[in-house]
């Protein structure tokens, strides 16, 4: 044993505490209750265990975070096709004439991860014939290929003589 000074309190103008303290020599061995000695640290065993519970809680957390990634991106293009397909379709309204035509082509430098396609097509419905309109459907999908991800609108044009 070793003696170490110490002192504390408002007792510290009577002089040092003497107090024995073991040597980390002797901290070697731990007593258990049943009075065998044994050494002090972790076993295999227990380090096995916790490496494991570590592993699975890693793993589950590992597994969200991509979950998570995922999402953002079917969010964000879930959130993003309604406004471009508005866009795409008010370019469509501004043209003059509809015929059976199929275009497609992505969004510019803005957004060059998106496709579109659009069908026209004429309706073949006999009132419209004797209203002699032109009714169109357009058929309009946003795309992000990136994600296999594909918005659908389908719309309808009259347009009077």
């Amino acid at each position: 044993m070793r003696n170490i000074h110490y002192f504390f309190g408002h007792n510290a103008d009577q002089g040092p505490k003497t107090v024995a303290v073991l040597e980390t020599e002797t901290r070697k061995y731990l007593r258990t209750a049943s009075g065998s000695e044994r050494h002090a640290g972790f076993t295999l065993l227990e380090i096995l265990i916790a490496l494991s519970v570590l592993a699975i809680a890693l793993t589950a957390i590992w597994k969200l975070h991509a979950q998570t990634l995922s999402m953002h991106e079917t969010i964000r293009f879930h959130t993003l096709a309604p406004f471009l397909a508005q866009q795409k379709l008010a370019e469509m309204e501004m043209q003059p004439e509809l015929n059976q035509i199929s275009h497609q082509g992505d969004f510019g430098p803005d957004y060059p991860a998106y496709l579109w396609k659009l069908t026209v097509d004429p309706v073949q419905s006999g009132e419209w014939k004797k209203l002699n309109s032109d009714f169109h459907r357009l058929e309009l999908v946003i795309t992000d290929p990136r994600a296999d991800l594909d918005y659908p609108v389908r719309t309808y044009r009259l347009k009077q003589p």
